[in-house]
């Protein structure tokens, strides 16, 4: 089944959701919670590199230093180096019978992407996550849609006049109900790292040999009971929840009377964990609502066909065989699924020259020209006016005025210092992959180091 198929697919019926064992459910909230714990370890750290690029205060206590934009920049340049615009699809047919309809698979292909998906979106949000604030990028593709119930139209009443003696208990069947599809849309979107779920066990850079992964995300009350038709309509949470993971200064002033549910849905590979399930592409799916007891939706994807057995082919699944959500990492540190981002790599050399420039600034707020005159010298009138600064340019006087006033000498700074400065921005090169030359920037420290 190929995505023109699933998106064509009827919606199930309601009675067609399997139901969770009870234990099974018990172990998978299991899981979440140690995923959500190891999540945790990296949350300070993610959260420490955002603030840096927007030049906000630090937690290590260092407000009297000087901000620079260097992360900003940086990340603005290399995300762009790295996408700069809407990447094209060109579909190839495997064999000549489909060939012939690449070019209309291409065309709509890139119109769900651009103008149903707005991809370029996801991929500039991304970028930004794998850049800067956490060194992996998540998001994920799926089909949102939105279903009604209604009952079938019930069959003509039937003239019982002829039937003779009813007997009773006997009547005529109830209307069926069934769901049929309000609207739908393939969706691709970014999903927040501090909102992504895996396994703390899991150390690779392929994330589809993971097996599980998994995303959270805020819904309003409203729109989940609609999105879920397992919850009941009075549904409601414990205590209004707001949504976590949001930036400081929005969590200090938030006021909205708004509650919302945390969504949590995981995609796994039901052969490790279902005694059902012996096809190592089989995917499954689970869905929790927090408040709600049982999984709001379970079972296998609807993007997958089983395809039977013959005497020359085995088995197989057609259709999805990879998480929908979809991780990626630029680099692989050995052992760790999340690598450090480029930010949070070159952050020792980014407060070092945060604390170099701030040195410099202070000792330019020190270095404040101070002159001295001779009291015995200079009227006692000019003097007065000495001390309160009346007079700046030119002051009148009498005689060899440089035995009268001077001006004493002052510290200069240290031309080591902008060699300092220098090496550290040498350093932040090869940390970022990134030169002056790509940034588009003059090198002053290397103009001010050869004088």
């Amino acid at each position: 089944m190929d995505i023109a198929e699933a998106v064509a697919a009827p919606a199930p019926r309601m009675d067609e959701t399997p139901t969770m064992p009870k234990a099974s459910s018990e172990r998978w909230r299991q899981r979440i919670k140690a995923s959500e714990k190891h999540r945790e370890t990296f949350a300070a750290t993610w959260q420490e590199n955002v603030k840096d690029r927007k030049q906000g205060v630090s937690n290590e206590g260092d407000s009297d230093r000087l901000s620079l934009p260097e992360d900003w920049a940086r990340t603005k340049q290399k995300t762009a180096q790295l996408a700069y615009q809407l990447p094209r699809i060109v579909a190839t047919g495997k064999t000549p019978e489909v060939d012939q309809r690449a070019a209309l698979v291409t065309a709509d292909l890139n119109d769900v992407l651009r103008y149903e998906c707005q991809a370029h979106y996801m991929i500039d949000e991304c970028l930004a996550d794998v850049v800067n604030a956490a060194g992996i990028m998540v998001s994920e593709i799926g089909l949102e849609r939105q279903t009604e119930t209604y009952e079938l139209l019930a069959p003509p009443v039937p003239d019982v006049s002829a039937l003779g003696e009813v007997t009773p208990g006997t009547g005529l069947p109830k209307p069926e109900k069934a769901t049929r599809i309000l609207s739908q849309k393939i969706v691709w979107d970014r999903r927040s790292p501090m909102d992504f779920l895996w396994p703390a066990e899991f150390r690779s850079s392929h994330w589809d040999q993971a097996p599980w992964l998994g995303t959270q995300v805020w819904m309003l009350v409203e729109q989940a009971k609609k999105t879920f038709k397992a919850l009941p309509p009075d549904f409601k949470p414990e205590g209004g929840r707001k949504p976590k993971g949001l930036a400081d200064d929005i969590e200090a002033t938030y006021q909205s009377g708004d509650e919302y549910v945390r969504v949590t849905t995981i995609y796994y590979r039901a052969w490790l964990y279902d005694a059902d399930k012996k096809h190592p592409d089989c995917l499954r799916k689970v869905v929790f609502v927090e408040g709600h007891e049982e999984p709001v939706e379970y079972g296998d994807s609807d993007w997958q066909e089983w395809v039977p057995a013959t005497p020359e082919i085995p088995g197989y699944y057609l259709g999805l065989k990879k998480f929908p959500i979809r991780a990626e990492t630029l680099v692989y540190v050995s052992d760790s699924a999340i690598p450090p981002s480029d930010s949070e790599a070159a952050r020792p050399q980014v407060r070092e020259l945060k604390k170099s420039r701030s040195q410099m600034l202070r000792q330019r707020d020190h270095a404040i020209p101070i002159r001295w005159f001779n009291s015995n010298l200079v009227d006692e009138e000019i003097s007065e006016q000495l001390r309160r600064g009346t007079y700046q340019d030119f002051i009148p006087v009498n005689g060899d005025g440089s035995r009268m006033i001077g001006e004493v000498a002052r510290a200069n700074y240290p031309r080591e210092n902008f060699e300092f400065q220098s090496i550290i921005g040498n350093d932040l090169d090869r940390a970022w992959s990134l030169s002056n030359n790509q940034l588009a920037m003059i090198d002053w420290n290397s103009k001010f180091s050869r004088g």
